[in-house]
C-alpha cells in the first residue's frame, strides 16, 4: 500500500515521502496515529503544504543550532574539584556537572546532549562534544582545576 508520510517516522522517512508499506502497518499504525495518509491526489496536496512548513521550520532550527554551536565552541568552562596529590579527582565530572556549568553561563542543555565517553576523573583540559542537532555538533573546552 502506498502512503504519504505526514510526519517524520523513524526508519521509514521524512515528511512528504511516498512509501510502499505493508497494508496492516498502514491501516493499524501509520494512518490512525496521523503519521501518514493513503496516497491520493488530495493527500499529496495536503502533505505538500505540511512538508513546506516543515522544511522552513527545519531550516530555522538548524540555523539556531549552528549559532549556538559557534557560541559554545568559543566558550571555556572551568570546573573546580577536590583532587588527590596525583591529580586524581575525588569522584568524577560527568554530563550533569557540565550541563550545570553551562546553565550558569546562560546555555540550557539536556545532559544527554553532552557526549562523554567516560566521566572525567583527572585534572586537566578536555574537549567535550555537545550534540545540538543531528547535523550540528560543537566542541566545548572544559578545564578541570583543583579546588582551593
Amino acid at each position: 500500500m502506498k502512503v504519504i508520510l505526514a510526519k517524520n517516522v523513524a526508519n521509514l522517512g521524512d515528511i512528504g515521502a511516498i512509501k510502499e508499506v505493508a497494508e496492516g502497518f498502514a491501516r493499524n499504525y501509520l494512518i490512525p496515529r496521523g503519521f501518514a495518509y493513503m496516497a491520493s491526489e488530495n493527500s499529496v496536496k495536503q502533505v505538500e503544504k505540511i512538508r513546506l512548513k516543515y522544511i522552513e521550520k527545519k531550516g530555522r532550527i538548524l540555523q539556531k543550532a549552528q549559532a549556538l554551536a559557534q557560541k559554545i565552541s568559543e566558550m571555556e568552562l572551568n570546573i573546580a574539584r577536590s583532587a588527590h596529590d596525583e591529580n586524581k579527582l575525588f569522584g568524577s565530572v560527568g554530563e550533569s556537572e557540565i550541563a550545570g556549568a553551562l546553565k550558569e553561563k546562560g546555555i540550557e542543555l539536556d545532559r544527554k546532549q553532552i557526549e562523554l565517553s567516560t566521566p572525567i576523573k583527572e585534572l586537566g583540559i578536555y574537549e567535550v562534544k555537545v550534540k545540538l542537532h543531528p547535523e550540528v555538533t560543537a566542541a566545548l573546552k572544559v578545564w578541570v582545576t583543583p579546588k582551593e
